[in-house]
This record gives C-alpha cells, structure tokens and sequence, in this order.
C-alpha cells in the first residue's frame, strides 16, 4: 500500500487492521475474540490471528507499507508444541469455513471499519483492498473453485498500490 500518511502516524494500520479482523472473526463465528494489542488476536486466550506491518520510509515520508493478517482457518488441530497456544475458527466451533468467505468478510470491514453492508468512503481505511464483496461470494459458490481473478478487485485502480 501507498497510505498518505507520515511515517508517525503509519502504526495506526496494523491497530485498524486488528479491529477489522477482531469484527470479521467475531461475526462468521459468534465466537468472542480478543484483542492483544496491538498484533494478535484470541480465542478462549489462543491465538488465532496475528498482523505483521512492514514499512518503507524516511524521516518524514512514507514511502510503502505491507500489511499481513494471517487467520487460522480450517485447521483440525495444531502442531503439538502450539496446541496450548494456538488455534483455529475450526477448532474453536467444530465447523469448517470457506476461507474466502472469511476474506470477504474481513475486507469490507477493512475499508471502512464498519460494517460490510455500509457504503464506504472514498479514500477511508484499506480502501484500496476493497473488493466487491456482493459478487464474489456468488461467483466462489457456484464455482467451487474458489474466486476467480475477475472477481472485481479495486486493488489495482488503488493510488496507495500504483507504483512511483
């Protein structure tokens, strides 16, 4: 990403990108999840998610930023030296989820750090990671062949990712 913002001001990703992932794992799953500020997430004190900023930057420019969120999905159990603290969705409700439908959920959210069914502004959040949420899932079901490349990313229209 390319975020206008100062180098100062650029840890403020990885704390909305908890918030995001914090909303998107609490709706697919019903579960409570706590947040360890300011890069992992928790389910019944194990983790299930953790958020890795990268940045490039000078003094008083930001010159990019990669941003990691990795959620344990579909894990049926974990390595025995992480099973006392780690986890997964499938291991805390017994159920297996689409992992792109976590995306999608976790995206919207992202954007705007609201709800996915409320328009987002232009400019605001990860709005660069916006994807249409509405055809994707549709698309990913029907196909079960997971989501095409077509699928309708703005990624690409994004000024944070076009190159300098």
């Amino acid at each position: 990403m390319r975020p206008p913002l100062s180098p100062a001001s650029a840890p403020a990703l990885t704390l909305m990108a908890g918030v995001a992932a914090h909303a998107a794992i609490s709706s697919t799953t019903g579960l409570s999840v706590d947040i360890r500020w300011p890069n992992d997430l928790l389910i019944n004190g194990k983790k299930v998610c953790g958020i890795l900023t990268e940045m490039n930057a000078e003094l008083d420019r930001l010159h990019s930023v990669v941003l990691g969120i990795g959620i344990n999905v579909n894990h049926r159990e974990m390595p025995p030296e992480l099973g006392a603290i780690a986890t997964s969705l499938r291991i805390e409700t017994g159920k297996v989820y689409a992992r792109a439908q976590v995306l999608v959920s976790l995206l919207p959210r992202s954007s705007s750090g609201g709800p996915p069914d409320q328009p987002t502004p232009r400019g605001s959040g990860f709005a660069c990671l916006r994807i249409r949420a509405s055809s994707w899932p549709r698309r990913w079901a029907s196909s079960q062949a997971g989501p095409s490349r077509s699928a309708g990313t703005t990624a690409a229209k994004s000024p944070w990712l076009r190159a300098k």
